[in-house]
């Protein structure tokens, strides 16, 4: 990604604005939720006993929990 020396939001380069400090840790977040839901698939998928589908299961709602500023 581009970087930008203006303002954080300014548009920059083929992705539309600059991500901040806020936008990384939105982005971390939501990447970290969706490979927790993939573990609970795959685990769900091999077969694997529940209570191990259900591990990856609370890692997402515990991630849907975290608190995240709205402004960002």
């Amino acid at each position: 990604m581009h970087r930008h020396a203006g303002r954080p939001g300014v548009p920059c380069g083929r992705h539309g604005v600059v991500a901040g400090a806020g936008g990384r840790r939105r982005r971390s977040l939501a990447l970290r939720e969706y490979a927790f839901g993939l573990e609970a698939l795959h685990r769900f998928v091999a077969g694997e006993p529940l209570w191990r589908v259900d591990e990856a299961v609370a890692a997402v709602l515990a991630c849907e929990s975290e608190p995240v500023d709205p402004r960002l």
